[in-house]
């Protein structure tokens, strides 16, 4: 199954090859069967797509039935046995859509000669009949506008579009409302702002979005209700976020709205502490919970946000996210850790880009094994071709030239003999332990001054120590378990991720 890194686990079909199952972190998964020799016509095809909670409770599920050319003809959803029937035109194109059931609906298309979509005709129960009208650009290709003919009497509500050289859309005219939606995007093609032209020479700022450095929207601003939110976690996730936090404008205390457990289910949380309902959802993994002399008190995650209440934290400018370092880890570089979340797997090695310049350790304990290596193959090479009298071994047979190679391979393979062998194999050992040992140092610093960037505008003047724990249960790096009490000042903090407490001021 999945785990709380976020890791979504691909089961495979050894004799076909083919997609059996997928695993996801909540413990939910998904399994897809196939039709088989009892329907020749469509061996190989998905027969049944479902999605399973952990305990193999039905959550929904898709049966297909295919033609003769392999097109879906028919689905039917499970539990609820609605069932939609498809429909091709001569050319292969998708004509008409029909669902009977709880969710009704119908869909029928036309095409133009090239291929491109004339109009639909669609009806269902919640938005009525519409017949909506496709025109496209000459040139381009691109969708122009959208008239709605339902009523057969014009002037029809008409949607215009306008796009960049670069193909986002650049401007929306929307009939149904008094102004036209118009959208900027960063060099990267992300969305970046919407705002409302009402045709009087200025537009006005209706929401803008923030990305972090993989890409991922992390943060949104709804200017016309004076509201800002951050979303935590949308990459392990399955893009879903694992909690969302909104304020006012300009407020300094934030309150989360969203979160998601570990069983499928969505928490949506008030600003006190009992003002929570849960309902189904698939959805992430539960963070951390913190308790303070057996009282329940708040929930955490590693921004050192409460899920109840609120309290002050702090975002990296430039990508909305803020950097923290896995202190559970002593090799790795991770960036935003939630308490028992992340691993090695959780992000790529920052060996080449690391600050402390692990790579550079690890490249000349490589080097020296290689070396040591070398050395000492061709020493057994030149003792295996010289004659006895020579100080080799050639001529020897059985257990003596065993003896013999591997004294005269140490001797020649590392001056000095069997002393400098252990010299050798301690040079190793040394370099190896630096590799291990010298990051932690790196991240006792590099996590002292976040903690400073965090808490350098807020709280009184007082005196601050972090209680930095690092266990070493294994013996590996011979550290044992040390206390590091550094005296910086604001407040009492303890960090939750190092194993000590947590505090605020908020």
């Amino acid at each position: 199954m999945g785990d709380n890194r976020g890791t979504v686990v691909y089961t495979y079909d050894n004799a076909t090859g083919r997609l059996k199952r997928e695993d996801y972190p909540n413990g939910s998964y998904v399994e897809y069967t196939y039709y088989g020799a009892d329907n020749p016509s469509q061996v190989g095809f998905v027969w049944k797509v479902e999605h399973k909670k952990a305990d193999g409770t039905l959550l929904i599920g898709y049966e297909y039935t295919y033609d003769l050319l392999g097109r879906v003809v028919q689905s039917v959803e499970r539990p609820s046995g609605d069932t939609t029937v498809y429909t091709y035109t001569p050319a292969g194109r998708l004509e008409s859509e029909q669902r009977t059931g709880q969710v009704a609906y119908s869909r029928v298309y036309e095409y133009n000669l090239d291929g491109s979509r004339r109009s639909v005709y669609r009806n269902d129960a919640l938005n009525g009949a519409h017949h909506d009208f496709y025109e496209y650009d000459l040139v381009s290709g691109r969708l122009r506008a959208v008239e709605d003919r339902v009523s057969g009497v014009p002037p029809y509500p008409r949607h215009e579009f306008v796009w960049n050289t670069e193909g986002t859309l650049a401007r929306w005219d929307d009939p149904l409302v008094a102004y036209d939606r118009v959208f900027s995007y960063d060099e990267e093609g992300r969305l970046v702002r919407i705002e409302r032209d009402y045709g009087d020479g200025s537009l006005q700022v209706a929401y803008e979005y923030g990305y972090n450095s993989d890409g991922v929207r992390v943060w949104k601003q709804d200017m016309l209700a004076q509201q800002e939110y951050r979303y935590i976690c949308r990459i392990g996730c399955g893009s879903v976020p694992m909690r969302v936090y909104s304020r006012a404008m300009g407020a300094t205390n934030w309150n989360t709205q969203e979160e998601y457990l570990d069983a499928p289910t969505v928490r949506w949380c008030g600003t006190g502490l009992g003002s929570f309902i849960d309902y189904p959802l698939l959805a992430g993994r539960w963070l951390s919970f913190l308790a303070f002399e057996g009282q329940e008190m708040l929930y955490h995650d590693a921004f050192q946000i409460r899920v109840a209440g609120s309290t002050l934290f702090g975002f990296d400018d430039e990508f909305g996210d803020y950097p923290e370092v896995y202190l559970g880890s002593v090799n790795l570089l991770l960036y935003s850790p939630f308490a028992e979340g992340f691993s090695d797997y959780r992000f790529a090695y920052l060996y080449s880009v690391d600050p402390s310049r692990t790579w550079i350790i690890t490249l000349a304990c490589a080097v020296a094994c290689v070396g040591a290596g070398v050395s000492i193959g061709l020493a057994w090479d030149r003792c295996k071709q010289t004659p006895i009298d020579q100080g080799g071994c050639k001529g020897l047979q059985g257990f003596g030239w065993w003896q013999c190679m591997i004294n005269c391979a140490v001797d020649k393979g590392c001056i000095g003999g069997a002393v400098s062998i252990v010299l050798c194999v301690g040079c190793l050992l040394c370099i190896c332990s630096i590799a291990k040992v010298r990051p932690l140092c790196n991240k006792v610093i590099d996590q002292v001054k976040k903690i400073k960037k965090i808490w350098s505008s807020t709280g009184p003047q007082q005196d601050l120590f972090i209680k930095v724990v690092f266990s070493d249960p294994t013996g590996y790096l011979g550290l044992g378990k040390e206390n590091f009490v550094c005296p910086l000042k604001k407040g009492i903090f303890e960090h939750p991720l190092a194993g000590g407490y947590h505090s605020s001021t908020g």
